[in-house]
């Protein structure tokens, strides 16, 4: 009679309770000892005296020392492997079998690209990170994985782990962010994976510089009512994204702006396509300046208008563009030769324009009043050596030549009094 030694080769796990639960990976992976609750003769085997039929039953294998490893990328399910223990040197055949259950969890976060934001309204870029994500091969859902943010780039770009969602704070700057994130099995919090969702933030900004010229088209150094400035302007792209539909509006009364809207690349700069001219008043004149601002708008591809208050040499600040311009004052130009040669041919005053209440008398050598009129205005009410006071001289014929005697009168845009007066020569030659 043969006696064998008692063997006995334990099943590890069951199906519904498994041996081991553990995570796939993309490396073989040591799931643990099978033979550790086996026992010979009562006692806990060893490798001095059993040994293992080495197996592989689909991605499970055990080796001759009892140890179970799992192969890479197992994908999850439920898994089982059969081996055999048997006695060393001792009676042929004193061998067990037993069964090693294993429960293989797969946790899949992949990468997301979110919907482009606005920095400067901010808003959501992405509703939920999870709806590309995996458990164990079906959607991953706020109720069977816990979802935290690992870092981001910009405070700005944040997740919400109640929800999911990626969101853009209102002010963030302009710029491609990162957000890590890490979810893991509620059923096993130790099973995790890592993925992040890149955000791009559109932070559109236009720029605009204003500059003024005067245009003396009477060639005197001097400003008249009508006479105009001229306005240029270089609008620039300072935002990350394009522009369309650029721009530009003026509130000066009277100002004429040409230019159809155009589209400006990412830091491109135009400084032809808009120009406008201004009509000088006399309101200006009497303030001895023109002050005024022009806007610029550009509409980004997601059709945010921006848009910037000129200034007149920088694109960093939003000062107004002031020009003085000289005119109002007045000046006697005190010869006449009304020979029709369009030089000297009416007395000029110049800057009476701005002040329309005047009168201008003008009396011979001997103080006779030759000439007088009200509303003196250098055109059609104007001398041009023509009597037209009291004496008995025929108009055909004009005034001698010789030297005469003006007096002007005029008062300002506050009612205020003046009077000027000289000597004035008309020569016939």
């Amino acid at each position: 009679v043969t006696v064998l030694n008692p063997i006995d080769a334990k099943d590890d796990g069951t199906a519904i309770s498994p041996f081991a639960t553990i995570q796939s990976a993309a490396s073989a992976t040591i799931v643990g000892d099978v033979t550790k609750n086996d026992t010979l003769n009562g006692v806990p085997v060893t490798g001095n005296n059993t040994d293992v039929t080495p197996v592989t039953e689909g991605p499970l294998s055990i080796d001759a020392t009892g140890v179970l490893s799992l192969a890479p990328n197992t994908p999850s399910g439920n898994y089982t492997i059969n081996y055999q223990l048997c006695e060393v040197d001792a009676v042929p055949g004193n061998c067990d079998t037993a069964t090693a259950y294993v429960r293989v969890v797969l946790i899949d976060a992949a990468n997301d690209t979110g919907n482009p934001i606005t920095g400067i309204t901010g808003g959501q870029s992405l509703s939920n990170v999870l709806t590309n994500d995996t458990l164990n091969g079906i959607p991953a859902t706020l109720a069977t994985v816990n979802l935290t943010q690992v870092s981001t780039t910009n405070t700005g770009v944040t997740l919400n782990p109640v929800n999911g969602s990626v969101n853009v704070a209102a002010g963030t700057a302009g710029g491609n962010y990162l957000v890590t994130y890490q979810i893991c099995d509620k059923a096993n919090p130790t099973f995790c994976d890592t993925a992040t969702v890149s955000v791009f933030v559109e932070g559109p900004s236009i720029a605009i510089v204003k500059t003024a010229h005067f245009n003396d088209e009477h060639a005197d150094g001097y400003a008249v009512i009508g006479e105009t400035i001229s306005y240029s302007f270089t609008i620039t792209n300072t935002g990350n994204v394009p522009l369309s539909n650029v721009r530009i509006t003026d509130l000066l009364p009277g100002i004429v702006i040409t230019g159809e809207p155009i589209t400006l690349g990412i830091g491109e700069s135009d400084s032809t396509t808009f120009t406008a001219t201004y009509p000088l008043t006399k309101e200006d004149l009497l303030l001895g300046s023109v002050t005024n601002q022009a806007t610029a708008f550009g509409t980004s591809p997601l059709n945010y208008v921006v848009e910037d208050l000129s200034d007149s040499s920088s694109v960093l600040t939003d000062d107004s563009t002031v020009l003085g311009v000289t005119g109002c004052t007045i000046e006697v130009f005190n010869a006449i030769s009304p020979n029709d040669d369009g030089n000297n041919d009416v007395f000029y005053i110049r800057g009476l324009e701005c002040y329309p209440d005047n009168t201008v008398e003008i009396y011979n050598r001997w103080g006779v009043l030759v000439f007088e009129r009200s509303g003196y205005n250098n055109t059609d009410k104007a001398f041009r050596g023509i009597s037209e006071g009291r004496v008995t001289i025929k108009q055909s014929e004009g005034l001698p030549t010789g030297t005469y005697f003006y007096i002007l009168k005029y008062r300002d845009s506050e009612s205020k009094g003046h009077e000027k007066s000289g000597y004035l020569y008309l020569n016939r030659k």
